[in-house]
């Protein structure tokens, strides 16, 4: 039977947990500057509310914004359920094998491999093609653009992979259900809050759109540097030094 609770030692729960989670809440941001995606986004909300981007701010801004910001949390919900069921798969896995070190071992490779692509230092063709989602809904409402989040979510496209599949790699070396399913959790609240925010802007800002392209310039760069972070994650964890990392800053900040 797998332990659902989380991993406790000396009364008070791992530092490691906290560490984790602002490290998958910070995944979920980059997750979504992702320049390869970036630029989609304008139609992804467009699908959701239903409405072009010039429709977004007619009519009576608020009854609309409401609508916008209710099929939003929608879309959110539908990938933030698929994110934590596959953060639960993937500490499910791992918690099969008595040997943690060396599942840690790989993932440390696994997060390094994603590392070297996100910074550019190796491409790897198979993860800078490009896949758009299958289902788009026709009469968009709160349900139709949960659907819409799931599906998002198990169609991602393949050049934003890195950084999700570095956490669900990190999410294979955790001990119980609860710190997968939490740390998928955490990477789902970094990447829904600026969707949601970027929303809200779409429908209140009328230059909102045209001022994204301005940000998108320096989103390779944000890229690289999150490629590097990667690969410095990924060596300490191969290493096993990633507990005692974040004991230090445990102790540090009692």
């Amino acid at each position: 039977m797998i332990d659902v609770k989380p991993n406790y030692k000396d009364g008070v729960s791992m530092p490691a947990t906290s560490v984790s989670i602002w490290m998958a809440l910070g995944g979920g941001l980059l997750f979504f500057l992702n320049p390869c995606v970036w630029p989609l986004y304008p139609a992804y909300v467009s699908y959701i509310t239903g409405s072009s981007l010039s429709e977004l701010q007619s009519g009576d801004k608020k009854e609309n914004f409401l609508k916008n910001i209710k099929n939003t949390l929608g879309f959110i919900v539908g990938f933030s359920i698929i994110f934590m069921v596959l953060g639960a798969v993937a500490t499910s896995l791992g918690s099969y094998y008595a040997n943690q070190q060396l599942f840690e071992r790989i993932a440390g490779v696994i997060i390094i491999f994603f590392g070297l692509q996100l910074s550019g230092l190796l491409k790897f063709s198979f993860l800078s093609a490009d896949k758009r989602v299958s289902f788009l809904p026709d009469k968009p409402g709160f349900l139709s653009s949960t659907v819409f989040g799931a599906t998002f979510a198990l169609g991602w496209t393949p050049c934003a992979t890195p950084i999700l599949g570095a956490i669900l790699a990190y999410a294979f070396t955790q001990e119980t259900l609860y710190q997968g399913i939490l740390l998928l959790g955490a990477f789902s609240i970094g990447f829904g809050i600026p969707f949601l925010i970027l929303t809200a802007l779409l429908s209140l800002v009328e230059n909102a759109a045209s001022n994204m392209g301005k940000i998108g310039r320096h989103l390779p760069t944000i890229n690289k540097v999150s490629g590097y972070v990667l690969l410095l994650v990924g060596v300490l964890l191969f290493f096993n030094l990633m507990s005692e990392i974040s004991l230090w800053l445990y102790n540090l900040a009692g």
